[in-house]
């Protein structure tokens, strides 16, 4: 007890009076301070070492000189270290998919430290420069953000499955945006519940992008106010009052979005002129899919409004706007207009309880004009109706008589019917060769009575070569011509009466594959025009097959090697390598190959090169460490497959200079028994067990200066 006791004394000495360090009383006075609380950074991955050596928190060995002091000396290092430990910066801190990373219980810049808040996005917003994207991690958020500073991004991570914010406030929007160029992206926002909030509120705000959000549960999802030249690409807002709520806000741009299951609109603009809607859907929304209220001069193209208990579409004291190719379908209404004129309706499909009401003055069809109307008719013209009861004596897909619109005296004077729609089916083979002729058929049916003056035109691919004869159509054709690559067929049937419905037709042609084809696909591209009565001429595009592929010689080798094949890869040449072919008997270089090909081989060692042109060859490979010997004579002919066994070499290569050397001694050397080395290539491992090891450099010593330079250098 009495040496115990001294010892401690002399401790206790040492600690009073020794110059253990220089900082020592400045460390002690700030230990004896009040600290503030260590600002931990988010959860991250612990590393597999850490040592307090490595970060300057361990002071040097003292030297006690003959004072026998060593129990003194590490009572002080101790309390040395517990300072500079305690007393530390915290750590920095990366983010790799912004400026600014966000996470629920703090933020931080790439390379610099960890902020703890309540409110973390907001934080980060507020600290945020013009330009910065803002980063936020997976997580559920409670707060209510206003972004005031232009030029902002503010992106989820990983999308909306993963990062939820809801206002903390309800009586707040849960975004708030004041500043031009900002962008909200890949957010589920909700919870701004109490009237006129909303999810995402952009006011007197102009050049922002809202895209991929799911937006629930707000009084409004998405409102703009006094907003121009925004633009909303592929969010979703349900449960909502109103999904997306425009209000004095124009020129905006709305693509690809969905609201749905709203209990009042899924869209609704009011006193918003100049914006474009581009298929969005409105659907299942307790009153109304689209509403224009007192709003002008809009564009929308490719919607659908389906399934809303109201109308589909809405129109309320609202002029000049256009609707084309619209689906409404599954409404009380589908398209409703109250007080609203010159407006312009046509190419829409129509298919609700009431298709259409209409107290103004409206158009409700264009001019006449060939294409592709929205029930795949040949003309565009007005809008189709599902209770639509006049007749198309000719078959046009313009109905005989207009559809009068409910309301008033409008009417639809070309309203769209179901045309006379024929499949012409073409049928090719999948593979040709050079210089083979073969068989295309051509196969349709009549769909109507006085079905007549029928051409069929086909062009095969430029300098092939048609015939064609009468007798081997179905029924025998009126005429035909064939000229080059193209060819005519023309059936006219009885002046007046043509063809009946469902008449049989069949045409065939020979085509001549020529010697000098590319390799590869080829296109055909065809028509069918005809006449129903005297009405036409009417278009068919050709469906079926429309391409044939020239394919050539084949090669398919297989690869030899002395040692196992397992274990895989280093037992075939699973990674790429060269395949290439040279005229017979000319010694080959890097330069005369007449085709180069990269292959990979299966498991058991087999690879195959398509599409070669037929000819005799030498053909030989090669990867980053073997060379095969050249096989001599190799005959590829037109449309087979030519089977060939390689036996390489070791070429002791691993700087694919096609020699080994020095060189390539110093690359084995620095990858000896390691993995890494193998990486994307063999490189050094020459006998392909995996590592490289002393075999590898007798492999080495045995081909020195011999390799692919003794074939050419190929």
């Amino acid at each position: 007890m009495k040496r115990l006791g001294f010892v401690i004394g002399v401790i206790v000495l040492l600690i009073a009076v020794m110059p253990v360090s220089d900082n020592l009383p400045a460390q002690a006075a700030a230990l004896s301070q009040p600290q503030e609380a260590l600002v931990l950074p988010p959860p991250q991955e612990p590393p597999t070492v850490f040592d307090w050596h490595t970060q300057g928190k361990v002071t040097s060995v003292k030297n006690q000189g003959g004072y026998g002091s060593c129990y003194a000396f590490a009572s002080i290092a101790n309390i040395e270290s517990k300072i500079l430990m305690r007393t530390s910066a915290p750590p920095l801190m990366s983010c790799t998919c912004g400026d600014i990373c966000v996470n629920t219980t703090g933020w931080w810049r790439d390379g610099g430290t960890f902020n703890a808040s309540a409110t973390p996005i907001q934080s980060a917003v507020d600290s945020a420069t013009s330009g910065d994207t803002i980063c936020v991690k997976d997580g559920n958020y409670h707060e209510n953000v206003d972004v005031n500073t232009a030029n902002l991004t503010i992106q989820s991570e990983n999308g909306t499955a993963n990062c939820v914010v809801n206002a903390s406030n309800p009586d707040d929007h849960v975004f708030n945006v004041t500043a031009d160029w900002v962008n909200i992206t890949g957010f589920m926002v909700g919870n701004a519940t109490e009237a006129y909030n909303a999810g995402i509120y952009l006011s007197t705000a102009a050049h922002c992008n809202v895209s991929n959000n799911n937006v629930i549960n707000n009084y409004r999802g998405i409102y703009l106010y006094y907003s121009s030249n925004n633009t909303l690409t592929s969010n979703s807002a349900s449960n909502n009052s109103d999904g997306i709520y425009l209000w004095y806000s124009s020129n905006n741009t709305f693509t690809n979005n969905t609201a749905t299951n709203n209990y009042h609109c899924g869209m609704y603009l009011y006193y918003s002129s100049n914006n474009t809607l581009t298929n969005n859907t409105a659907s299942n929304n307790d009153y109304h899919g689209v509403w224009l209220d007192e709003s002008s001069n809009n564009t929308l193209t490719n919607n659908t409004a389906s399934d809303n208990n109201y109308d589909g579409i809405l129109l309320y004291f609202s002029s000049n706007n256009t609707f084309t190719s619209n689906s409404a379908s599954n409404n009380s209404d589908g398209i409703y207009l109250h007080s609203s004129s010159n407006n312009t309706i046509y190419n829409n499909y129509f298919n609700n309880t009431n298709n259409a009401y209409d107290d103004g003055t409206n158009a409700w069809n264009t001019t006449k004009t060939p294409g592709i109307n929205i029930i795949g008719g040949h003309y565009l013209g007005g809008n189709y109706w599902s209770n639509y009861s006049g007749n198309d004596t000719n078959r046009d897909g313009i109905g005989d008589t207009p559809y009068n619109i409910t309301g008033g005296s409008n009417k639809d004077y070309l309203p769209l019917t179901t045309p006379a729609f024929i499949d012409v089916i073409r049928n090719l083979p999948d593979t040709v060769r050079r210089g083979e002729t073969f068989n295309v058929t051509v196969t349709f049916t009549a769909p109507e009575d006085k079905f007549n003056t029928i051409s069929l035109t086909d062009l095969c691919p430029d300098g092939w070569n048609v015939t064609v004869d009468a007798t081997w159509c179905t029924p025998n054709a009126n005429a035909v011509l064939a000229t080059g690559n193209k060819v005519e067929i023309g059936w006219f049937g009885e002046p007046g009466v043509g063809f009946d419905n469902g008449t049989p037709f069949s045409a065939l042609y020979k085509v001549t594959v020529p010697a000098y084809a590319p390799l590869g696909i080829h296109t055909f591209s065809g028509v069918l025009e005809y006449y129903l009565g005297g009405e036409g001429p009417y278009y068919e595009n050709m469906i079926g097959d429309s391409e044939v592929d020239v394919i050539g010689a084949t090669l398919e080798g297989q690869v030899n090697f002395t040692i196992p094949l397992d274990p895989a890869p280093c037992g075939t040449w699973i990674q790429s390598f060269v395949v290439k072919g040279f005229a017979p008997g000319i010694p080959p270089n890097a330069t005369n190959a007449l085709w180069t090909r990269i292959a990979t081989t299966d498991e058991y060692g087999v690879f195959t090169v398509p599409k070669l042109d037929a000819d005799t060859y030498d053909i030989g490979i090669k990867n980053c460490t073997c060379l095969s010997e050249l096989e001599a004579g190799v005959v590829l002919t037109e449309g087979n497959i030519t089977e060939v066994t390689f036996d390489p070499i070791r070429e002791a290569d691993c700087d694919e200079n096609d020699m080994g050397n020095a060189a390539d001694r110093g690359l084995l050397y620095n990858g000896w028994n390691s993995p890494n080395i193998i990486q994307g290539g063999h490189l050094c491992d020459l006998d392909r067990d995996g590592a490289i090891t002393a075999a590898d450099r007798g492999l080495l010593y045995d081909n020195w200066n011999a390799g692919g330079a003794a074939y050419g250098g190929f």
